[in-house]
């Protein structure tokens, strides 16, 4: 087998290779539009990236962090945030519905 032959049978069996492996891989991942992930850590996000996980300004982001409304980490002049920790803060602002409140005020009083 002379140069050219090996180098043409490397070359298949390396496109073998390929096609055999992202056969494997799930199409979500492969078509994700967000990066993933590289870290198992916690996601920091910036400012614009809070302000549109939020659906909120980016002034109004640094104004709520610069009064403590809001809960972030400081970076020198950068302002970070846990996604986890903006969840907690959304659920702990949230307000009941009326049913909500009816429902905790008379079904803790039924009658067994």
């Amino acid at each position: 087998m002379n140069a050219d032959n090996q180098i043409a049978a490397i070359k298949s069996l390396i496109t073998e290779c390929v096609v055999e492996a992202l056969a494997k891989v799930p199409i979500h991942t492969v078509a994700q539009s967000e990066p993933l992930e590289v870290s198992s850590g916690p996601k920091y996000m910036n400012v614009p990236e809070t302000a549109n996980y939020l659906r909120m300004s980016e002034g109004s982001i640094r104004a709520r962090a610069r009064e403590n409304k809001i809960p972030y980490i400081r970076e020198g002049k950068k302002f970070l945030f846990l996604k986890k920790d903006l969840d907690n803060f959304m659920k702990s602002t949230r307000f009941k519905s009326e049913d909500e409140i009816r429902s905790e005020i008379y079904g803790s009083h039924k009658k067994g």
